[in-house]
């Protein structure tokens, strides 16, 4: 087995024994979700993150821009003698990485697309990072139903290749480097690496290459419960609670509220 589907499988596994997804996001978002039944996805050069996925997280060998060039309409120029030890291939060289950096950022991520999920649902630094300060709402997705929605969708070709993937983190930074075309471990790797400072997230990725839309149809038995922020205001949980019971009715709606004792958030069901 490659390396790259064996960390597909291992991060499908992963999220296969996962009872449940959560995603985290602000009121007016979730009134959005609630309305269209679509979950929305973003690229990573929308992300908080500056380092996410980005480019010079790669790290391009002269051997892979020979094979590229091997197989392009230049080969011909390889083959020449004393081609490859000339200024001009020398030059090009050395400044692919730079090249590869511009095109990876105005060709490549504007077209991967990923929405981002939490193993848990009581954190509070998502509650606050994510939901707006406690004002917003995290969504309850039942992960086996999420599995066989996007399965159901990918074989009757109505979507591309879909990927879960979990997050690492990671206390050095790390190039991860390209030696194959044939070999998409590192690609993998480079969408799926963060700082040891996000770890808190506990993320799970639903990523979707070369694709250029925002949304995605979801059916309203894959979302099992809605979670209120403690803070949200009148107007939003009533709206977000109509809406819900109109579109997600079997949907459970739940509101966190502030434990008496510890430092905790306790859900109480409305």
């Amino acid at each position: 087995m490659k390396r790259s589907d064996q960390i597909i499988l291992d991060d499908l596994i992963h999220v296969v024994t996962i009872d449940y997804l959560y995603k985290y996001t602000s009121a007016e978002n979730g009134i959005l979700l609630l309305e269209n039944s679509k979950l929305h996805f973003n690229s990573p050069l929308k992300f908080n993150d500056p380092f996410d996925c980005h480019p010079l997280l790669v790290k391009i060998t002269d051997q892979y821009i020979y094979n590229v060039l091997n197989e392009s309409e230049y080969k011909y120029l390889l083959n020449t003698k004393g081609f490859t030890k000339s200024p001009a291939y020398l030059s090009f060289v050395k400044n692919f990485n730079k090249t590869q950096v511009q095109e990876v950022q105005t060709k490549i991520l504007p077209n991967v697309k990923i929405t981002c999920f939490s193993e848990g649902k009581n954190n509070m630094l998502m509650w606050s990072h994510y939901a707006k300060d406690h004002s917003g709402v995290c969504f309850e997705f039942d992960t086996k139903a999420m599995i066989a929605h996007m399965a159901d969708k990918t074989s009757n070709n109505h979507l591309p290749k879909y990927l879960f993937l979990k997050a690492v983190y990671d206390s050095k930074r790390k190039n991860y480097v390209f030696n194959s075309s044939d070999d998409p471990s590192p690609l993998l790797m480079w969408i799926k690496t963060k700082s040891i400072q996000w770890e808190y997230e506990s993320e799970i990725r639903l990523v979707f290459l070369k694709w250029e839309e925002n949304l995605l149809s979801i059916p309203p038995n894959i979302i099992s419960r809605l979670y209120l922020g403690s803070r949200i205001s009148n107007e939003h949980e009533e709206k977000i609670v109509r809406l819900c019971k109109i579109n997600f009715p079997e949907t459970c709606i739940y509101k966190m509220c502030l434990s008496d004792n510890e430092f905790q958030l306790i859900e109480q069901k409305i």
